[in-house]
């Protein structure tokens, strides 16, 4: 998480507030004070900086100017805030990248927001203020010590980012990673003062965060542990040896869904209603902004905007050692030549936005290139570049073309990436919008074939579960007739008729049961694992979002935004021990209901056995403890573990490593309904108790 101050970090108030302390004290007919800003007391507290400042002999008038500062702050100044060079593209880049971000300023929370809504970037994770009392010298250090706390993240693995020699300090007694950038006047002025309190990184300027936070941020991915949605840390154990086909503590009979439903009270009780769906979808659009309505898209693109993304997101691969196929690293020629295919001199101040479908199935990339970029030389199951796969019938809005035309970066509902144009056809926005607004059928397959013929001779192509078709008139017996976009070669949109087979798909969607979650996810046990969507496959997040689609829930694309979705039955401390995790799960934890998160991975939670807890994930890898380094067991497909997996190794068990427990369902944290919720358990039938195995 990166935690942030405003003024004089993210942008000059420095004059403002000047302006502002002197206004207030010439309409109390006080004398101007010092002529420079009191930097002893600047970061602290207003009131602190407005007695310091105030000439000898009108300190009492203090509490008077403070209350008019408020009165003219920022409103009558708001002329003179300026955003520093580089912020909103930097803090476009931290939510990429799954970085939490929170604005914490010593002034008032109505000065604060008013500030920060001029940003073009809104997508805060926290707004707050420290404003402390007139002797509550660090209460700087206790709004970090309380975001930490609310967001359950490591204060090692928290940055605050300042521009003063107090916001340091405020740093240190918060247990947080200090960072100050040089963008302000009080750091250009009083450099020395601030490298004399040892910050752990001093920044030119805010696009050298991000390098802080490739270096810093750990990514738990596939060679760290368990690879699903994040990955960026080379490993330190280089034994790699194939996993067992069953997994220790893993029975025979576990490995289907019938025994998991089988303990179940109620696995036909409807979780959520259709109508709940949709407002839970909603809310994961509208408030958390983590997916998209393509067929409500905007007709226009801000340009500042996209030009930011895209030139943030290849400013993160610069920053990175990576290496081609060919095992050479990637270097200055091959950047400059991506940079050159992106056409960002060629963005306007407006963008006019394009519609289309995915007509086949299209892998969604970071850079404008098939060119693969890998953190390790011949690690070519993990392409860096691979964003994500989107399936066939997938809306897309079309933003910008690539200066070879192969390609369009394009929108989707849930994730965003440069896509081959040929896999694209164009339509208008309004048959768009018809299109999806037909009733429709959903794969519930872990892949559905589609043809072209009602004998199913012409094959066109595959979806892979929780895609959705809109169907067409003439669909009965074991047949369904869908609605397929295809590509004319003019590159727009023809409708033709695909046929799939009936029982590889389901009217609308299937009800929100925990019977169908469960069914759904072991319908893709044994599937291959594939980073991004690689290859047809699915990685950790993409598995429990393909799932959920099945029922109609719209789940983010990946596993950071995943953890978001949902009321918190159980969030972790980094002292939280094992045995508390393990007890929080067997009591919070609702099987089929449930999302398990540890940093980078996502699972869901069937149940348990004699008090020893089990999920169902696509996994890459475990650790397991060797004679002088970890060994790594590759896994590589959708497998049923005991959270105990890779216990006693460097990193610890899958239970150690826990996060947070979610529900997939309506509420907030402590709402009656979820507290009810949450009574719902599994019947434990003594007599299907089943001896397990010690990891």
């Amino acid at each position: 998480m990166v935690v942030t101050d405003l003024g004089g970090t993210m942008v000059r108030t420095d004059e403002a507030i000047i302006a502002a302390v002197r206004r207030a004290a010439t309409e109390l007919g006080i004398p101007d004070g010092h002529a420079d800003p009191v930097y002893g007391v600047f970061g602290t507290s207003i009131w602190q900086y407005i007695h310091a400042w105030l000439p000898d002999g009108h300190k009492d008038r203090t509490d008077a100017c403070h209350e008019r500062f408020w009165e003219l702050f920022p409103h009558a100044v708001l002329d003179q805030i300026v955003v520093f060079d580089g912020v909103e593209e930097a803090l476009v880049e931290l939510k990429r990248r799954g970085v939490r971000v929170a604005v914490l300023s010593g002034l008032k929370i109505e000065s604060i927001e008013r500030i920060v809504a001029t940003f073009r970037f809104q997508d805060w994770d926290a707004v707050r203020s420290s404003m402390p009392l007139k002797n509550a010298a660090d209460s700087r250090a206790e709004g970090i010590k309380r975001l930490v706390e609310d967001f359950g993240v490591a204060p090692q693995r928290t940055i605050y980012i300042g521009d003063t020699d107090h916001d340091v300090r405020q740093a240190r007694k918060a247990g947080v990673r200090a960072a100050v950038v040089k963008t302000g006047g009080q750091a250009r002025k009083h450099l020395r003062k601030i490298e004399a309190e040892r910050p752990d990184h001093l920044l030119t300027s805010w696009p050298d965060l991000l390098n802080v936070v490739t270096a810093c941020v750990v990514i738990v991915g596939c060679l760290m542990g368990l690879a699903g949605c994040t990955s960026s840390v080379a490993p330190e154990a280089r034994t790699y040896l194939a996993a067992p086909t069953v997994l220790r503590g893993v029975e025979a009979e576990m490995q289907t869904p019938g025994f998991w439903i089988g303990r179940l009270a109620e696995p036909d009780r409807v979780i959520l209603s259709g109508d709940e769906i949709d407002e839970l979808n909603d809310d994961t659009q509208t408030r958390l902004r983590l997916t998209k309505d393509i067929a409500n898209f905007p007709l226009e693109f801000d340009g500042p905007d996209l030009r930011a993304i895209l030139k943030c997101e290849l400013n993160s691969f610069r920053t990175r050692t990576l290496y081609g196929g060919d095992g050479r690293q990637a270097g200055t020629s091959f950047y400059a030549s991506i940079k050159d295919n992106m056409r960002l001199e060629s963005i306007g101040p407006a963008v006019k936005v394009r519609f289309g479908f995915v007509v086949c199935n299209a892998d969604q990339r970071l850079l404008p290139t098939a060119e693969g970029l890998y953190a390790e030389v011949g690690d070519v199951d993990f392409d860096e570049v691979q964003n994500s796969a989107l399936d066939i019938g997938t809306p897309v809005a079309i933003l910008h073309t690539s200066a070879d035309r192969r390609w369009f970066y394009a929108m989707g509902p849930s994730s965003d990436g440069w896509v081959e144009a040929q896999k694209l056809a164009l339509c208008s926005q309004e048959r768009l919008r018809d299109m999806m607004s037909r009733p429709f059928v959903t794969v519930v397959r872990t892949k559905g074939d589609i043809y072209l013929d009602a004998k199913l001779t012409q094959h066109y192509g595959f979806v892979r579960m929780g895609s959705k078709l809109p169907l067409a008139d003439d669909s009965d017996g074991d047949l369904v007739a869908v609605l397929l976009p295809t590509r004319r070669e003019d590159g727009t949109v023809q409708v033709r008729t695909g046929y799939l087979k009936r029982r590889e798909t389901v009217a609308g969607n299937l009800s929100y049961t925990p019977r169908h979650i469960i069914e759904q996810a072991f319908e893709m046990l044994d599937t291959p694992y594939g980073w991004g969507g690689a290859n047809g496959q699915q990685d950790c997040s993409q598995f429990v979002q393909e799932v959920f689609a099945a029922m109609g829930v719209h789940l983010p694309r990946n596993s950071s935004d995943q953890a978001r979705v949902g009321p918190i039955l159980r969030c972790f401390e980094p002292d939280d021990s094992d045995e508390d995790k393990l007890e929080a799960v067997l009591m919070h934890a609702i099987p089929g209901v449930s999302l398990l998160h540890t940093k980078g991975h996502v699972m869901l939670y069937v149940g348990d056995v004699a008090g020893r807890p089990y999920a169902i994930h696509c996994v890459w890898a475990y650790r397991e403890p060797g004679s002088d380094a970890d060994v790594i067991r590759v896994i590589n497909r959708v497998a049923v573990t005991d959270l105990h997996l890779g216990e006693g190794s460097r990193i610890g068990s899958l239970l150690h490593r826990l996060h947070s427990i979610r529900a997939i369902t309506q509420g907030s944290r402590n709402s009656d309904g979820v507290d009810a919720f949450c009574q719902y358990r599994r019947r434990l039938a003594s007599s299907s108790e089943l001896p397990t195995q010690q990891l």
